[in-house]
């Protein structure tokens, strides 16, 4: 198609210049024609045709040949083309022909026809070389409803407008434009008509688009019919620069572009939306029989991120083939596809296959639904298609499934045959179809088996099978249960019945639950005119759900027109209970006729509440009247206080409630009793309400509050707070600190259309005290203020506070809203100043100090942003305080934070503990986000921590801490250079906690899970003089440690610690201490391994003990050289001699608690003998102190009683007899009588 129109455009060019000839021609016979009528003009246009040789007619002549000329119904024609105008007019210069220049000032064309012949192309085009004898001067030329036709194609131009020279070979384009159905051209330049006709062109261009900006370009096009460079500049629905080339233009052309796309504009940027921010490029190349595209395209999505694709396509003559087309997502997925396209009738024909990876939804804001892997096979037409599809799924809150699916469809519908999702250790296999012509419509059948929802939620544990059925009718849907049953927790469950949907109303067709002892059923339906019924009975609530407890029974029945319904409602429940949350009793009744019946009754009652930690005895709810007149009345009473109100009002017609708050009362331990003092109106709709001014009264305060919605997020509000005594706050502070005085508060607030609140506040203490330790403090008036406008939000504080000092403060925060409050661009202003010359009331929260003394000054300057905040000042702290429980005193202690504007505050502190200097060095940057990281180091020598009988230690740490969001460390070293322990026995009573117990904080946490996550590395060195004494152990104490924590788990030690010098107190003999060690190898500090030989030689005999194991678990035996057995080597050990010489009772009861002991530590065989000859039940030794001993004897006397008797084997003489009586298999209860009396009552929880 392309060398038919090149030779037309050939012959065009042609024509064009024998019309230029013509032209000369007769301009030749002008000046033999000595006057021009319209008769001699027609004679001279087909006197001129048959000269030329041209098929050229025209109608009717009007004019001169000298102008103005007018020709209708001019006609031409020849092999190529068929040209019919139906007026020319031609104005021109003749006179300038005498200077060699064919001057046309004016040419119009009234709707000209154009009609080309297509040709076969003999070969390449070929265009001549244009060079007229003549200057030609073109005005102005213009061409009005052009039609061009070529074969079954037509085109109408409605506008040619052309102003241009032609000088030799050289054709100067002063001005071309062009306007065609909406679209416009305007182009100039210049063309040499030869060769290879080199031109260079700038023009501008505009294209509508339906529904679109319009598409416009300006730009350049520059080269040869060989080589034809353009660059373009578009506007509109596309913000894009286009370049490239086109080659051989007058052969086979072939075309390289690019287009680099920057963003689209408005109206294509909404219909893509959600899509935003579309860039990318693509490059094209080939000809007209091939064309081979590729490029990259990426956005960003709400819920899928940024999004890329990367594109490369073919198109082959017939077909076009997706060799690639990949499409990406931020959070690293991945869609593949690839196949082809052929073109055809009705949309052509694909073949489509693809693979995805890792694809999820959304990209924030809760977890996503990810699918692993899948893939998809598309094929067919319009007509005639198929779609299969597989894949896995999961996240989101949904159990992990693997789905696969068959479909089939056409213009009409989408059958699927086969679908199947494995999930829950289950399957669900379905089929459908679904229909859009004429009319939407589908069914989809679901079978359920093996469905087990432990899988995913382990408390919902079971095994349920059933069938489902889908069915949608234009815009109703309908879902039928049919018998879904199985196990559920254990309990046998049972659902049946449907739910429809159908506009805004909810049908429910006997949809019923049974679970265990608990049965849910519901019918009826729910829309503008209601009609429900629904109950629920069960005797056990752990069947409806885990973790609930109790009996229940709930009915009711709704009805009538939403704005006036009628509803009873029926509740009974005792026991009922939810983790912490406790409802002995629940009765209530509910009965509302908004309709014909008007009336209104309420009566509820719970008992024995336990919510929210707290304890509440009962709630009392009651209400009675109808639609215009009624009262509400409520109660709360409970162990830390309680609380009533009396409502009454009526609705008007338009669903407004108007009324009274007759009575309100608010009672607690902290806050007293507080009263309203007169009955408030209240009004209330769905657009606005009223509170008016109401006060509480206590004791000579008063809270006065006044409310005003005025419908959607605009409220008004004033508060007034008036004599509130300080006394309230006693429960906060600590137990030897009163205050005295009382505040006066004021609060005003307002919100706009947007939500967001303006007001101010204010807090002011008049006249207050503090009494500490009978000294009394009078402070001067306080005031705390605040204002939020649109200017931001301003604080303001003034705490004068006597001989104590003064605190004051002024923050800003300019632009501030609560629409965003914590943009991280947020200016910050503000200024702290404080000085404390008294510190002594601070120990009150630090019970552990005594004699705390010192001052604190401090001038802080506040500037940056919330994200960078800034700090310019400093704060000095001087100090120094006793440690009672230590028997310490720490002094000169010196503090002084400092910043200079930068995003640092620096620390630099010191303070001696004895003879010693502990200083610290650190900065904290000013990084919210960062979690504030903070660097210190503490280093100090021979620090006195502890001056006690119990123990006295000196201390050497050089200790680096750091600090961030994601937790801290601590690393460094600690040198114990000299110290002298003597720890205290262990009281009788002191049990070791098991393995398996966990400490746990009062919010559910482990003590490990408290505050910032910390990890530590820290070497800990005992000195040369480090002594330890008690527990029957005397000795040096040797040896180093490092010590490792990370967070959450248990910390660790690595190296030994040795005991020289020492002596070992085992059953009531001091033994030489070989060798003694506990070691550790990467093992739990509290339970490292022992190794421990201690012995005593009597005459030529050794004998002693050896321990092994862990501290936990050690296991001892005796020793002796020469060898003996167990029983003479104890006897050795504890009387120096062999027990038949001499021994007593007394000595042999010993042994026996020895060799007790001993079957402890693995000697069980020994102590299985001793046991079986006295027939007890219990034989063991158990250690009061470092000396004193005591046998432990016990007998079960029948299967409930226990009698054991103690007696004291060394040091003083104890004898006691106990007995326990299990009253349960949880419950005991046991006396003691002797040298104390005592009963005990034990319950045991097993784990």
């Amino acid at each position: 198609m392309w060398k038919l129109t090149g030779h037309l455009l050939g012959r065009l060019l042609l024509w064009l210049a024998s019309t230029a000839s013509v032209l000369l021609l007769l301009t030749a016979l002008l000046l033999l024609v000595l006057s021009y009528t319209p008769e001699g003009m027609e004679r001279l246009l087909q006197t001129t045709a048959r000269v030329a040789g041209l098929d050229l007619r025209v109608d009717e002549v009007a004019g001169r040949l000298a102008g103005p000329l007018e020709l209708r119904g001019l006609r031409y024609r020849d092999q190529g083309m068929e040209l019919e105008v139906r007026r020319l007019r031609l104005q021109w210069r003749p006179r300038e022909l005498f200077r060699g220049t064919l001057h046309v000032t004016g040419l119009e064309l009234d709707e000209p026809a154009l009609r080309l012949r297509q040709q076969e192309a003999a070969g390449p085009l070929e265009l001549p070389a244009v060079a007229l004898p003549l200057r030609l001067v073109l005005d102005r030329a213009e061409a009005t409803g052009l039609s061009i036709t070529s074969g079954d194609s037509r085109r109408l131009v409605e506008r040619i407008r052309l102003a241009a020279r032609l000088q030799g070979e050289r054709l100067r384009l002063d001005h071309l434009s062009l306007a065609m159905a909406g679209a416009a051209l305007e182009v100039a330049g210049e063309i040499r008509m030869k060769g290879a006709w080199p031109l260079d062109l700038t023009g501008r261009w505009g294209y509508p688009l339906p529904s679109l900006e319009r598409l416009e370009g300006s730009g350049e096009v520059t080269g040869d019919l060989r080589r034809l460079r353009f660059r373009q500049r578009l506007r509109g629905p596309l913000l894009a620069g286009l370049s490239g080339t086109l080659t051989d233009l007058t052969g086979t052309p072939r075309l390289r572009g690019t287009l680099q796309l920057r963003r689209l504009g408005p109206a294509l940027a909404a219909r893509v939306a959600p899509l935003d921010g579309v860039h990318g490029q693509l490059e094209v190349e080939g000809g007209t029989e091939t064309l081979t595209a590729r490029g990259e395209l990426a956005g960003r999505m709400p819920d899928l991120g940024t999004v890329s694709s990367l594109f490369r396509l073919h198109w082959g003559g017939s077909a076009l083939a997706i060799r690639q087309l990949e499409l990406r997502s931020g959070q690293g997925g991945v869609l593949r596809l690839g196949g082809e396209w052929r073109p055809g009738d009705d949309g052509g024909r694909i073949d489509l296959t693809g693979k995805w990876q890792d694809l999820s939804w959304p990209a924030g804001g809760g977890e996503p639904l990810v699918s692993p892997a899948g893939t998809l096979e598309l094929a067919g037409g319009i007509d005639d298609y198929r779609l299969q599809l597989a894949g896995r799924l999961q996240g989101a809150g949904l159990p992990e499934a693997s789905l696969r699916a068959t479909a089939r469809g056409d213009r009409r519908r989408l059958d699927l045959p086969r679908l199947r999702v494995d999930l829950l250790g289950g399957s669900v296999d379905g089929s459908g179809r679904l229909e859009w012509q004429p009319a939407l419509r589908g069914r989809l059948q679901l079978a359920l088996a093996g469905i087990d929802p432990g899988v995913g939620w382990p408390e919902w544990p079971g095994r349920l099978s059933g069938d489902l059925l889908l069915t949608a009718t234009g815009d109703r849907f309908d879902l039928r249960i049919r018998d879904l049953q199985g196990r559920l927790r254990g309990y046998p469950l049972v659902l049946s019945g449907g739910v429809g949907l159908l506009g805004g109303a909810l049908q429910l067709d006997d949809l019923e639950l049974k679970s265990g002892g608990s049965r849910l059923q519901a019918a009826g339906r729910l829309s503008t005119d209601s009609s429900l019924r629904w109950s629920l009975l069960s005797d056990d609530l752990a069947s409806l759900y885990p973790g609930l407890t109790g009996k229940l029974s709930l009915n009711g029945r709704l009805s009538g027109d939403r704005n006036r319904p009628v509803l009873q409602a029926r509740i009974r429940g005792s026991d009922l209970a939810y983790g912490d949350q406790h409802l002995g009793r629940i009765d209530g009744d509910l009965d509302l006729d908004m309709a014909a019946g008007d009336r209104f009754r309420l009566d509820l009652r719970a008992d024995g509440m336990v919510l929210a930690g707290r304890q509440w005895r009962h709630l009392q709810l009651q209400g009675s009247g109808n639609r215009a007149a009624h009262r509400l009345q409520a109660e709360l009473e409970g162990a830390a206080g309680g609380g009533g109100l009396v409502l009454a009002g009526g609705l008007a017609d338009a669903m407004a409630w108007s009324g009274r708050l007759e009575q309100l009362r608010l009672q607690g331990k902290a806050i007293g009793e507080w009263r309203l003092q007169r009955p408030v109106a209240l009004r209330w709709s769905g657009t606005g309400g009223t509170l008016e001014r109401g006060c509480l009264q206590q004791a000579g305060s008063g809270l006065c509050l006044a409310l005003q919605w005025e419908g959607g997020p605009r409220w008004r509000g004033d508060a007034e707070l008036s004599r509130l005594a300080l006394e309230r706050l006693r429960p906060l502070l600590p137990g030897d600190v009163r205050v005295r005085g009382a505040a006066d508060g004021r609060l005003r607030f307002r919100s706009d259309a947007d939500g967001a609140l303006e007001g101010e506040f204010s807090l002011s203490l008049p006249d207050w005290q503090l009494d500490y330790q009978g000294d009394r403090l009078l402070l001067g008036a306080s005031r705390v203020t605040g204002t939020l406008d649109r200017e931001g939000l301003s604080l303001a504080l003034d705490l004068p506070l006597g001989r104590l000092g003064r605190i004051d403060g002024r923050a800003r925060l300019p632009g501030w809203s609560t629409l965003d409050p914590a943009r991280p661009q947020q200016p910050l202003e503000g200024r702290l100043a404080l000085r404390l010359e008294e510190l002594g009331l601070l120990a009150a929260r630090f019970p552990e100090l005594s004699e705390l003394r010192g001052r604190l000054d401090g001038d802080l300057t506040l500037a940056g942003t919330l994200a960078r905040p800034r700090l310019t000042g400093q704060a000095v702290l001087e100090a120094s305080f006793d440690l009672p429980p230590l028997g310490i005193g720490v002094r000169d202690v010196e503090l002084t934070l400092t910043s200079d504007g930068g995003d640092t505050l620096d620390y630099r502190g010191q303070a001696r503990f004895g003879d010693g200097l502990l200083t610290l060095t650190g900065a904290t940057r000013l990084d919210p986000a960062g979690g504030w990281p903070t660097r210190m180091r503490l280093q100090g020598t021979e620090l006195l921590l502890a001056d006690i009988p119990e123990a006295w230690l000196l201390a050497s740490p050089d200790l680096r801490l750091e600090l961030a969001a994601d937790g801290g460390r601590l690393d460094g070293g600690v040198v114990i250079p000299r110290a002298r322990l003597r720890p205290r026995s262990l009281p009788e009573t002191a049990v070791s906690p098991s393995a398996d117990v966990r400490l746990v904080t009062g919010e559910g946490k482990t003590a490990a899970e408290e505050g910032i996550p910390l990890s530590a590395s820290v070497r800990l060195r005992f000195g040369d003089q480090v002594s330890f004494d008690g527990f029957g152990l005397r000795g040096l104490i040797r040896g180093e440690l490092a010590l490792r924590e990370e967070a959450g788990r248990v910390a660790t030690g690595s190296g030994q610690i040795r005991i020289e010098e020492g002596t070992y107190t085992a059953y009531g003999q001091d033994l030489e201490i070989q060798r003694g060690r506990l070691l550790f190898a990467s093992s739990p500090l509290s339970n490292p391994g022992v190794e421990l030989v201690a012995r005593r030689r009597v005459g030529e005999v050794e004998v002693g003990v050896r321990v092994r194991g862990t501290l936990r678990q050690p296991r001892l035996e005796v020793f002796s050289r020469p060898p003996m057995v167990q029983s003479e080597a104890l006897a050795y050990l504890l009387f120096g001699g062999p027990l038949n010489r001499g021994a007593s009772s007394s000595d042999k009861q010993r042994l026996s608690s020895a060799a007790s002991a001993l079957a402890a530590g693995g000697g069980g065989w020994l102590a299985a003998e001793i046991g079986r000859q006295l027939g007890l039940d219990q034989l063991s030794l158990q250690s009061g102190g470092e000396r004193d001993l005591a046998l432990h004897m016990g007998a079960w006397l029948s299967p409930r009683l226990y009698v054991q008797y103690i007696t004291g084997l060394t040091g003083s003489s104890t004898n006691q007899v106990r007995l326990r009586y299990d009253l349960t298999d949880r419950l005991q209860v046991e006396t003691q009588a002797g040298s104390v009396q005592a009963v005990d009552l034990f319950y045991t929880i097993e784990r």
